[in-house]
């Protein structure tokens, strides 16, 4: 009697993320004589379930000092598309793993809980990675996802792998060991031929690394030359602080000035990096010595350069460089004069005119020499020497900068000499001092003396010299001069006499008269004449006015009328002498204040040759056509403009006047503006009357009066024209003036009359 029955299908729990599924229930048959009726079948659906929750990527990079975040997906597969239900919320649990990345020392060591919120689909984890100064490799961790909530499940990737990159400059920071790091090199000392410079890796020591460096000139181009090596690399091991770079200096025998090089470094392989500015030096400086005596050896020459001499009295010293010739270098030396038998220390300077100056060698001079004039008064003995030492040298050209102190110059061997004073060289020769080597003497009223001063550098006995008078010029006579020939004596312990010459008087114009007293011979013998002051030159300047005076030829007259398109001729005459050429201007001045130059030239120059006594001179008016009043004109002599060595001397008359007289109608031409003019008879009632204009042409100079009067008509005129004659002024530089004529009247029945003004 049942009519119902039921029965169970269990849905299994797999924790395998799904999305709805559908089944049908079909009854397949019945027993006990009954059948199957309608529905036999059922719809059964399982909701999608089990959402898979995962990471969306397996691995990710964090740099410390960041924070990696890990992205979480739910309810999609790993194509994109919805996968299982995500309507309610959900949790995942999570926690970090230390592999080679410690927890709580590289990054933050934690777990924790990741939520869903109801339909979300996302969510994130986020780990903090730890910031420090530690040089370290590339280290991971990771972070796990587990123990999901009800209706999810956790699913691959289900685990992140995090890499930490090296960091901290792993494979260190390359510089030198410190700044400002120098060494010299000396090419000219084995020991100091090479030099280590240190270089440091700081920060990480991982794995092995390679330094290039190099040699550069301090403009930043590279060296080629002096060194074993100009470039290269060092190499630095893993774990290893530090390594050296040897510069070798390459040995030769060339000099080589003082230098300064920089050593840099130019580049790390290997991972490692060179160091910033602020982190250590990439360049240090390599100081190069000169070297084989770059800048010279530096010694007396030899004997044969050396030498003393009596004319001029001097001493001159030879000095030479060998080895390198850079560079300017000054020398200094000391020069004593040592008396026969004595020692250095009695040696003395005074017997020079002057100290010593250092002596100067160019850059690639090889030689120089010093010249000393001796004191003519110094007393050098027969015997005694002159002794030379160098004492100094120095380089006086600027080297590279940051090049160290140079090696060189430097003294030679031979670095002092003497020189030995022998019978020439202690008296020295005799001659005229060189006051008395040119004299000039200007001629006087009466006779008188020069003394002309002859001399010689020692003091030692009596010296007896002959001389005598030479002409040097026709002009000379030896009526010019007293006594010409005598003797002189320089007596014992004196170094100069005088020769008295006399010069006589006469009123003669003369030119320059030169003669030469001339040393001809000294007694005793065994004493020099001095070949460079053996004969004075005396010049008696010209004298009595030898080129004469000049002035205009008074007989001629002092002023001279020239009238328009002529000329006069003035004549220049020189009294006295007439042995020199003179020169006199002539000047031309229009005394009026105003006017123009109708004299030419209005200036010349006149040259008296030698000889020539007068010298005519034209001056001419020109003809223009002006009218002109008269003018005045000076004509000057001068010699302001020219040198003194030529100018004539002038004497009265020296200016002479010319007068042009007035011309060209200069006061005008007086006319009537028209030859016929008309009066009516005058009536009762009116008064007829003309004016008559006159015009002034040629020149307007002053004022002038025109006379008129009637000159011709009937007669009586006073009886027809009132007035019948009259004066018209014209005004300094007017050229018009009228005078009115008036008819009178008369009754009387009359033709036509004409009337002459």
């Amino acid at each position: 009697n049942a009519i119902s029955a039921e029965f169970q299908v269990s849905v299994v729990a797999d924790n395998i993320p799904e999305n709805a599924q559908v089944f049908t229930l079909t009854l397949s048959g019945a027993t006990g004589g009954a059948s199957l009726g309608s529905p036999s079948a059922v719809t059964i659906t399982v909701p999608a379930n089990d959402a898979p929750i995962r990471f969306s990527s397996s691995i990710a990079t964090a740099t410390e000092g960041t924070s990696v975040v890990l992205s979480l997906t739910r309810g999609v597969d790993t194509s994109g598309a919805s996968f299982g239900d995500i309507s309610s919320t959900a949790t995942v649990l999570y926690r970090t793993i230390s592999v080679s990345a410690t927890g709580g020392q590289d990054f933050t060591a934690t777990g924790g809980t990741a939520s869903f919120s109801s339909n979300g689909a996302s969510s994130s984890i986020t780990i903090p990675i730890t910031d420090d100064a530690t040089p370290e490799l590339s280290e991971v961790f990771q972070v796990e996802i587990y123990n999901a909530s009800s209706n999810s499940v956790v699913v691959a990737p289900s685990v992140v792998t995090v890499t930490i990159p090296a960091n901290d400059d792993e494979h260190g920071v390359v510089s030198f060991l410190s700044v400002g790091l120098v060494r010299v090199l000396d090419e000219d000392e084995v020991a100091a031929r090479s030099a280590d410079f240190p270089i440091r890796r700081t920060g990480g020591m991982f794995g092995t690394i390679t330094v290039q460096w190099r040699l550069e000139y301090t403009n930043g181009t590279l060296v080629t030359t002096q060194f074993v090596a100009t470039s290269g690399s060092v190499t630095i091991g893993n774990g290893a602080s530090s390594a050296s770079i040897t510069v070798t200096l390459t040995d030769d025998s060339v000099p080589e000035e003082a230098v300064s090089y920089d050593i840099r470094l130019t580049g790390v392989t290997g991972g490692g990096r060179l160091a910033r500015p602020d982190e250590g030096a990439v360049n240090a400086s390599v100081q190069v010595a000169d070297s084989d005596d770059a800048y010279g050896d530096f010694q007396f020459a030899s004997d044969s350069q050396q030498s003393i001499s009596s004319v001029p009295r001097q001493a001159r010293l030879a000095f030479s460089r060998t080895g390198g010739l850079a560079g300017s270098v000054s020398l200094t030396y000391t020069i004593v004069y040592i008396p026969p038998g004595g020692q250095t220390s009695d040696g003395t300077t005074s017997f020079l005119q002057t100290s010593p100056s250092p002596v100067a060698f160019a850059a690639s001079a090889s030689a120089a020499s010093a010249t000393l004039a001796i004191n003519p008064a110094a007393v050098l003995e027969v015997g005694g020497t002159l002794m030379a030492v160098i004492t100094r040298v120095q380089l006086t050209s600027s080297i590279p900068a940051g090049a160290p102190t140079p090696n060189s110059p430097v003294i030679g061997n031979r670095n002092a000499i003497s020189l030995a004073i022998n019978a020439s060289l202690a008296n020295g020769p005799i001659g005229f001092l060189p006051s008395s080597l040119n004299v000039l003497v200007n001629e006087s009223s009466t006779a008188q003396v020069i003394n002309l001063i002859i001399g010689r550098q020692g003091l030692a006995g009596t010296a007896t010299v002959t001389w005598m008078i030479q002409g040097n010029s026709t002009l000379f006579t030896s009526g010019d001069v007293g006594a010409t020939s005598g003797t002189v004596v320089i007596n014992d312990g004196s170094s100069s006499a005088s020769i008295s010459i006399t010069i006589t008087a006469d009123a003669t114009p003369e030119l320059d008269e030169r003669f030469f007293v001339k040393l001809t011979s000294i007694s005793p013998a065994g004493q020099l004449l001095d070949p460079q002051a053996s004969e004075s030159l005396v010049t008696i300047i010209n004298n009595d006015n030898p080129g004469g005076f000049v002035s205009f030829d008074s007989s001629l007259g002092s002023s001279f009328t020239v009238s328009e398109g002529s000329s006069v001729s003035l004549v220049l005459r020189r009294i006295g002498g007439t042995l020199e050429r003179r020169i006199v201007d002539v000047l031309v001045t229009n005394l009026q204040a105003t006017g123009s130059f109708d004299i030419l030239p209005i200036s010349a120059r006149a040259l008296f040759n030698v000889g020539e006594v007068t010298k005519p001179l034209i001056f001419a008016v020109s003809d223009d056509s002006t009218p002109e009043l008269e003018e005045t004109f000076s004509v000057t002599l001068s010699t302001a403009s020219l040198s003194s060595s030529f100018a004539a001397a002038l004497i009265a008359p020296t200016s002479v006047t010319l007068v042009v007289p007035k011309n060209d109608d200069a006061n005008g031409v007086i006319s009537f503006v028209t030859a016929t003019q008309i009066i009516l008879e005058s009536t009762s009632s009116s008064t007829y009357e003309a004016n008559f204009t006159l015009t002034r042409t040629g020149g307007l100079f002053g004022e002038v009066q025109a006379y008129w009067n009637v000159t011709a008509g009937p007669t009586p005129y006073a009886s027809d024209l009132d007035p019948v004659s009259g004066v018209v002024t014209f005004p300094s530089n007017v050229n018009t003036a009228v005078f009115t004529v008036r008819s009178l009247q008369d009754q009387l029945p009359e033709n036509g009359e004409s009337f002459t003004i």
